[in-house]
């Protein structure tokens, strides 16, 4: 393959997927390898920053203080495989760590007060680190890598260098930077490369948003973080999504097309279970029962793989299933909220939400993004407590959810603020606790439970 041509093999077998994933010209991968292998940070031979200087009254808020211009004579070209280059990153975190890492990490304070432009004003080191806290979600961008467990795959945060964080927002901008996993040093930095020929004095611009398509109000929603504009005009009442949206992208489940009357269990034998739990498998001892490593002789499917094809029951009406069809719309947090919402009809908590008053308030951010923050600007001009928990849609056992009052950082669902709490007398304590049911589904239409 042409590709290959002065790359070693290595690194193309474990990084080719991730560079055409992030969309690197091929072209630039022979000098990507060779720079990150001797790890050459020349951007500073092609570019500058540059520190702006605004006359009294002439500045908003808003307006950025730093611009990167290309000084190179003959320019940057899209088209020279040599115009990639290497971008360090200045601090990489896990969420729940950062405000740890900013008191802990000598010099790691002070370098974000100063990469930020945060004026160094007679502050405490708490109030310091709490205004690093706020303003970095301005400068801050993601990865992941899969790991054996949901634990070591969740996102990793990161800040670029000084010079990387400058870059300033176009929507068409000359140049992109991506995130890039190089697994020979176990360790992230970002690309730099042009989509455009840039010439000597023009400015690097990149896209703080880019991604797939996307209505105007989510990208306007997308970018508050840059541009702090008032969007309380935005009505904030969410809607009943579309059908596709519960089916979408999602899982495909084959029903049987008429309804099936489910046979009675055998009687004169123990029954066959076929458990992928190892728990079930070792300790199901009781007589009426027999662990088979048969799945198509058991009278008991007990699995952990998503169950698909409820239509292959009607071949065998007195098989059981520890799950029933589409269950994901009650056990996925986005789709739950629907669902759950739908009783808010008999009687909303407030004017602005149709939630029911049991259902912490909840915003899918993906579908409803400007309507959080229209929500969430309004509530901040009532004085109202403003406090969201932001979850993954697909993760459990409070891995990666994070609690902030922060619109840069959100989003979200309202954090419960007046909870039932339970008394630990053996540390004299009040702590939350779950209440989780365990029922068995005997039909829905009439509903058997």
């Amino acid at each position: 393959m042409a590709e290959c041509n002065g790359l070693d093999k290595t690194f193309l077998e474990h990084h080719k997927q991730q560079l055409r994933t992030s969309g690197v010209p091929a072209h630039f991968w022979p000098t990507l390898f060779k720079k990150l292998l001797a790890q050459v940070y020349d951007a500073g031979e092609c570019f500058q920053l540059c520190q702006l200087t605004y006359s009294e009254g002439d500045s908003d808020q808003g307006d950025p203080l730093w611009r990167v211009i290309v000084i190179r004579p003959e320019g940057v070209k899209a088209s020279n495989p040599d115009h990639v280059f290497i971008i360090d990153h200045a601090w990489s975190y896990r969420a729940r760590e950062a405000r740890q890492c900013l008191v802990e990490i000598p010099g790691l304070l002070e370098r974000m007060v100063g990469l930020m432009d945060i004026p160094r004003e007679e502050n405490t080191q708490e109030e310091i680190v709490e205004k690093v806290m706020r303003e970095m979600w301005k400068y801050n961008s993601t990865y992941s890598i899969a790991g054996k467990s949901a634990e070591e795959s969740l996102p990793v945060w990161y800040i670029m260098d000084e010079f990387g964080a400058r870059i300033q927002h176009c929507a068409e901008p000359s140049f992109r930077v991506v995130p890039f996993y190089f697994s020979p040093h176990q360790c992230c930095y970002s690309l730099l490369f042009p989509v455009q020929d840039v010439d000597e004095g023009e400015e690097v611009t990149r896209n703080y948003v880019e991604g797939p398509p996307m209505d105007s109000l989510t990208l306007e929603a997308l970018l508050l973080p840059w541009s702090a504009e008032d969007v309380t005009h935005v009505d904030p009442r969410q809607e009943e999504p579309p059908s596709d949206f519960f089916l979408g992208g999602r899982i495909n489940e084959t029903m049987a097309v008429e309804s099936v009357e489910a046979a009675d269990l055998p009687s004169h034998r123990p029954l066959k279970i076929y458990a992928q739990y190892a728990y079930v498998r070792n300790y199901l001892t009781d007589a009426r029962f027999a662990v088979t490593e048969s799945r198509e002789e058991a009278d008991i499917l007990w699995l952990m793989e998503h169950f698909k094809d409820f239509k292959s029951l009607r071949e065998n009406p007195s098989c059981r299933v520890n799950q029933y069809p589409f269950e994901h719309l009650i056990t996925i947090k986005d789709l739950q909220a629907v669902v759950c919402r739908r009783a808010g009809r008999l009687g909303g908590r407030e004017g602005e939400a149709d939630s029911p008053a049991w259902l912490p308030l909840t915003f899918c951010l993906k579908r409803e993004l400007m309507k959080f923050a229209s929500l969430y600007q309004r509530r901040e001009k009532r004085g109202e407590d403003n406090h969201w928990i932001i979850k993954p849609w697909n993760l459990a056992r409070g891995l990666d959810h994070t609690i902030t009052n922060n619109l840069n950082h959100i989003i979200a669902q309202k954090y419960i603020s007046d909870p039932v709490l339970f008394l630990r007398e053996d540390i004299d304590v009040k702590v939350k606790f779950d209440i989780r049911y365990i029922v068995m589904l005997l039909s829905v239409k009439p509903l058997k439970i």
